[in-house]
């Protein structure tokens, strides 16, 4: 029989961070139906995840963007400079230009939207696990209108 460091080693904690209780209890109901993911905790804003984070050091950050005292962005830039090996998701409603690209810029490894569904959100808590990528659509589409419209460095001849 496994003992209870292993079980515990083998699966992916997580820590919800929401300012609206509902979003978070969905969130924390969603996540305790999967064998492989354990909440970690919840904040229900920036400041105290950051705390969180650095105390129970977990795999993945659900990050809100748009909260109280400190904003997701912020909370993600602190939680990436810990050094852990946390990994930030961008889970929001929000898809404007102020958002993606600072986001991702203070260390999201991925920037979903809160109309995901709730299997590509488990997928995405697993890829980020992992170390890898992903991006709603939209979010897709601005980071690619983004990069074309950089003017093009000059060619040396």
């Amino acid at each position: 029989m496994p003992n209870n460091s292993t079980e515990k080693s083998t699966r992916i904690s997580v820590l919800i961070v929401d300012d609206h209780p509902i979003v978070r209890q969905g969130l924390r109901t969603l996540l305790e139906l999967q064998d492989d993911i354990e909440v970690a905790g919840e904040a229900a804003n920036g400041k105290v995840a950051v705390e969180l984070a650095a105390r129970l050091a977990p795999d993945v950050v659900l990050m809100d963007l748009v909260m109280p005292e400190v904003d997701g962005i912020s909370a993600t830039r602190q939680i990436t400079a810990l050094g852990k090996s946390t990994r930030v998701i961008a889970l929001t409603s929000f898809v404007e230009d102020d958002k993606v690209i600072p986001a991702i810029q203070a260390g999201a490894v991925s920037f979903l939207l809160k109309d995901v569904a709730p299997t590509d959100l488990i997928d995405a808590i697993r890829a980020a696990y992992r170390g890898e990528a992903r991006l709603h659509p939209q979010v897709m589409r601005k980071l690619m209108d983004q990069v074309t419209a950089q003017p093009s460095p000059p060619k040396l001849i």
